[in-house]
């Protein structure tokens, strides 16, 4: 599976598309996708034409607020194809990225709207949207 994340920062609420008969397993969840409609489709082919990589599988986050976060997660899954980047598209307020890798210092990135970034060791390095209270 290809997958790219869309990040909406407006506690999390998750929706998904993706191509017929896949599903995406994470921590015991089961995650099956609505079909494609025109407004995913071309969010898909420009997430494509910017990073160089097909994608089959969206996954979609909400944020209601600065209270909603994700603790620190890799996204490394068995039924993930590892040599396709993740892409996380976001969209609303702006949020920060934590990436923590053991041994090594936390790396902190802001997620703009309409900001595209593109993770790709799933392996060794992991990532977390904190509370954002301010």
């Amino acid at each position: 599976m290809r997958f790219f994340l869309i990040e909406i920062f407006k506690n999390s609420q998750l929706s998904s598309y993706g191509d017929m008969n896949l599903e995406y397993e994470y921590s015991g969840h089961c995650e099956l996708p609505l079909p494609w409609n025109r407004t995913m489709l071309q969010i898909k082919s420009d997430v494509e034409k910017k990073t160089g990589f097909e994608y089959n599988f969206a996954l979609l986050n909400f944020y209601e607020s600065g209270h909603a976060k994700i603790g620190a997660h890799k996204d490394d899954e068995p039924s993930l194809d590892q040599s396709v980047d993740i892409a996380t598209l976001s969209f609303g307020a702006c949020r920060d990225m934590i990436f923590s890798k053991k041994g090594c210092k936390s790396v902190g990135q802001a997620l703009e709207a309409g900001s595209l970034l593109l993770m790709h060791d799933q392996k060794e390095w992991t990532h977390a949207i904190p509370l954002n209270l301010v």
